[in-house]
Formats: structure tokens, C-alpha cells, sequence
């Protein structure tokens, strides 16, 4: 029975991708695939309209390989857990879709984002 658990684990970010499709025009501009630059900055955008998470969930399962999701075990096992969105950067980053710099500076707007909603 644990294969049941590992898919139900696996298919979670695409189920809550597809809900989150469901509730909002937001997300109907995201693409299914992120190959370039500007797609990358359609879901981030998306997420910056919408400041839910969920809009990363299918894409970092789709671009999370085993070694790197063994790596994120391993800083999770640690207490350095990545959330969604540094996971996302990080998918990107890898990929050679941004580059370290732009996934800092992506970041440093993430970090004033989460400012600006606690204040």
C-alpha cells in the first residue's frame, strides 16, 4: 500500500495546480511548460497577482529531478527546508532558464512580497 501513498504524494502538487486553474483567470495565463525566460516570469507573475503557492506546485514537480529532490531531503533532514517558491527559483536556476543573479533578484522581491503582506 505504500505506492498508493507515494502517488497520492506525487500527484498532490498536479491536483492542487488544477484546482487552483479552476478558481481564477490568474492562472489561465500560466503555461504548461517552462522553457524560456518569459514563461518563467508569466507564473511568477501569476503568483504575485494571486500569492498563492500552489501556482509553482506542477512546475517544480516537472522540473525536480531525483538528485535534486534528494538534495532538498537532505536540507529538509537538516532544517533548512526550501519552500515553494525557492524551490521554484532553484528548478529554474538548474535548468539554465535564470541565472543566479536573476534568481537572487527574483528572490529579493519575494522577500519585500512577504514584507509588504505582513505589515
Amino acid at each position: 500500500m505504500i505506492v498508493n501513498r507515494l502517488q497520492d504524494i506525487e500527484n498532490r502538487g498536479r491536483n492542487d495546480y488544477l484546482n487552483c486553474r479552476k478558481r481564477g483567470a490568474v492562472f489561465n495565463n500560466i503555461p504548461d511548460f517552462i522553457t524560456t525566460r518569459a514563461q518563467a516570469d508569466a507564473v511568477i507573475e501569476a503568483f504575485f497577482q494571486s500569492g498563492d503557492l500552489d501556482v509553482f506546485s506542477r512546475h517544480r514537480q516537472a522540473m525536480i529531478d531525483d538528485s535534486h529532490r534528494g538534495s532538498l531531503a537532505i536540507m529538509r533532514g537538516s532544517g533548512n527546508e526550501l519552500g515553494p517558491f525557492e524551490e521554484f527559483l532553484s528548478a529554474l536556476e538548474k535548468h539554465g532558464v535564470v541565472t543566479m543573479d536573476e534568481a537572487f533578484t527574483i528572490g529579493d522581491r519575494y522577500i519585500a512580497y512577504k514584507r509588504s503582506k505582513a505589515a
